[in-house]
């Protein structure tokens, strides 16, 4: 893992947002003045700041443990073998309950037509130069730990289709209590 810079948790959620947005899937669940607020956000504000949040948390939930610090990172190939999907039925099933995203791109074939087919489309493009929003994770702080999606489990899953990058870039939360935050979209006590 390549150490970028450090990121705020402010960047993070207009990051997700950003990916969310642009994601047919999801796009529709938002309610939020995007030129604003993502097109146009000024992350100084801390009002925009908390709009974006409070939207975050209002689609998905709690998501991420406490005390989390953010980084941008260079995940490289390595650490792609270690990249885990959110603790999410559809998920799970897809990588045969491993979780990892290496295990859910062979078996993408077997999955139904949603998301299957984008995940598909998504790594077409890819395979031709098309280039995505970073991943956004959460780890644990010690050496090796699993790194666990929080945002871009098609797009992995896509680039794992493809043959992964020399390097993918990601924002990474670490946290002592990453472990016990295992679902993805809230915590689990």
């Amino acid at each position: 893992m390549i150490d970028l810079c450090p990121a705020t948790e402010d960047e993070m959620v207009l990051a997700f947002l950003k990916a969310e947005l642009n994601s047919p899937r999801f796009s529709s669940e938002y309610q939020i003045d995007r030129r604003t607020l993502v097109d146009s956000a000024d992350l100084g504000s801390p009002s925009q700041n908390a709009a974006r949040l409070n939207e975050l948390r209002r689609v998905k939930g709690a998501l991420f443990p406490p005390n989390v610090a953010w980084r941008r990172v260079a995940l490289e190939n390595g650490d792609l073998l270690r990249l885990k999907y959110a603790n999410l039925d559809n998920w799970r099933r897809l990588s045969r309950h491993t979780r990892l995203v290496s295990d859910g791109a062979k078996n993408v074939h077997s999955m139904p037509d949603n998301p299957k087919l984008h995940i598909l489309a998504v790594a077409k493009e890819f395979q031709r130069g098309a280039t995505y929003p970073e991943l956004i994770a959460v780890a644990g702080e010690e050496e090796g730990a699993g790194i666990i999606l929080i945002e871009g489990h098609v797009r992995a899953t896509a680039y794992a289709v493809a043959g992964w990058p020399g390097r993918t870039d990601c924002i990474l939360g670490t946290s002592s209590s990453a472990e016990q935050w295992d679902h993805g979209y809230g915590c689990t006590h």
